[in-house]
């Protein structure tokens, strides 16, 4: 467990301008529509997420990869993106990771999970779940996560289906708010006791904290970044008012805020499984995943935080080619190897590029081709 910390003094330098990225953003249109606009948000992702597939490699012959149904109500079904190792390849079970997609709690976008899972699962042998959830602002916060929490559940029951053993490592994870429900939804598998029990988080650009008031007191002083960052690129405040106002949480629940305080003292912070944390400086929620690593790591769970000046939120996904991005995505495959516990050098040769090589390539004309496309 690293005790290194940025002092609340140190914190404004996470904010300078990164030369590569604002290179890079000079010679970009990034579409930006406004988020009260839900259909032409929607609308965007699903081209943008058509790309991606399309741009994609063949699926490797070593994977298999198919799309399920998971039962999660009397009136929802959840279809879920599979990626494992192929039977034919590898008949060894190997550990189960459940990634939540990105979706600003109101669009869908699980496509942006595939080069992650076809990294992970080729890495690890690991079984790679993501699921879809309902999104608001049809279906309000607390739906999402709990149709989360019910996929979980399906899954620990299913782990010989889904070809997975959850001994050699069962891990939430997420992006964004995707990050917020795997650790609000590894916080309510220590409250009701699931088995198998999670033994890892991955909680990269984390959003999970509402406002002051939500925070403990002693963490605070970190609360900076949405005031510095309230007029950065991809999230703003006005942006982040737009989420909240679809999602409407209770930042005050443990199923949003997982530093909220258990009325019935039956939680302890302490009992959470090692958690890494990715933060972007530039991003309006950077000091949502900072408080949390702290808070975890004064509690004594093993934390993992990587910190990547200059950057927005999302910035892998928009400069895939920059040197932040690369060693993001390098500390990705690192953080996963220390949650399942696993030496770096035992994995295949080239695992610095992987997730980069299989998916995730930018397309520099999404904007022209967008409009091209919808006229």
């Amino acid at each position: 467990m690293s005790s290194l910390r940025i002092q609340p003094s140190q914190i404004e330098v996470l904010i300078q301008p990164d030369p590569e990225l604002q290179e890079f953003l000079s010679s970009q249109t990034i579409p930006d529509p406004p988020f009260t606009d839900i259909e032409q948000c929607r609308t965007l992702t699903k081209f943008a997420d058509d790309i991606l597939i399309k741009s994609l490699d063949e699926i490797p012959d070593d994977l298999l990869e198919t799309t399920i149904d998971i039962p999660v109500s009397e009136d929802y079904t959840s279809s879920a993106h599979l990626v494992r190792p192929s039977p034919t390849h590898n008949t060894i079970p190997g550990p189960l990771i459940i990634l939540f997609h990105p979706s600003g709690w109101f669009v869908p976008s699980t496509a942006k999970l595939i080069p992650h899972a076809r990294g992970l699962a080729t890495l690890f042998g690991a079984t790679v779940l993501s699921p879809r959830y309902r999104l608001a602002p049809e279906h309000p916060f607390p739906v999402p996560v709990e149709d989360a929490w019910a996929v979980v559940q399906w899954a620990v029951q299913n782990t010989a289906f889904l070809g997975a053993d959850a001994a050699k490592g069962f891990i939430l994870g997420g992006i964004s708010t995707g990050a917020n429900l795997a650790v609000a939804l590894a916080r309510r598998g220590l409250e009701t006791a699931l088995r198998p029990a999670v033994t890892g988080i991955w909680a990269p650009l984390f959003i999970g904290l509402g406002d002051e008031n939500s925070v403990p007191e002693q963490y605070r002083v970190f609360l900076s970044s949405r005031q510095q960052n309230k007029d950065q690129i991809i999230m703003n405040a006005e942006k982040a008012d737009i989420l909240f106002a679809h999602y409407r949480p209770d930042f005050n629940s443990p199923l949003f805020n997982p530093l909220a305080r258990d009325t019935e003292a039956l939680f302890n912070l302490s009992d959470m499984p090692r958690t890494h944390i990715q933060v972007a400086g530039a991003d309006l929620f950077r000091d949502d995943g900072i408080i949390l690593a702290y808070a975890l790591q004064d509690c004594g769970v093993d934390v993992k935080l990587n910190i990547y000046p200059g950057m927005p939120h999302s910035f892998w996904f928009i400069a895939p080619h920059i040197a932040a991005s690369r060693k993001c995505l390098e500390d990705i495959v690192v953080g996963f190897a220390w949650l399942l516990r696993i030496e770096v050098d035992s994995l295949a040769q080239g695992w610095e590029t992987l997730l980069a090589s299989i998916g995730c390539q930018p397309n520099l004309k999404l904007e022209a081709d967008f409009v091209e496309n919808s006229a």
